[in-house]
């Protein structure tokens, strides 16, 4: 193999792996957006339909700039899409499938733990 061969099976090596590393930070901040109670109360209103961050403040009992903060962080995983109406700002689920996913993830999780805990407290 010659040096030049070489040089350009390095590289792109090294570009799959900064692929495949930008990947695994992507799917881990999408996760971390799942991990807030707050931002799982507001994905389970949105799934039911669009609302504005007025609404989900009133519904919740929240702050509005607390709302408007995790809107935020579910908008920048793409999780959520904004769109102003009037002086409001409304939001709405983008990927409906995955959110459900995730849900039903996350149901099946708690009951798996409640059965290796109920297990692990009998011995």
């Amino acid at each position: 193999m010659r040096i030049f061969e070489y040089a350009h099976m390095l590289i792109q090596t090294k570009k799959v792996m900064i692929r495949e590393r930008r990947g695994a930070a992507q799917r881990a901040a999408i996760l971390r957006a799942f991990s807030n109670t707050t931002r799982l109360q507001i994905l389970e209103l949105l799934m039911k339909g669009k609302l504005c961050v007025r609404e989900v403040s009133r519904t919740l009992n929240y702050q509005q700039p607390n709302v408007s903060q995790h809107l935020a962080l579910l908008k920048s995983r793409g999780l959520v899409y904004s769109r102003r109406r009037g002086f409001e700002q409304c939001y709405e689920i983008t990927k409906p499938k995955l959110v459900q996913e995730m849900f039903g993830l996350i149901t099946r999780l708690r009951r798996l733990y409640r059965i290796t805990n109920s297990r692990a407290l009998a011995k």
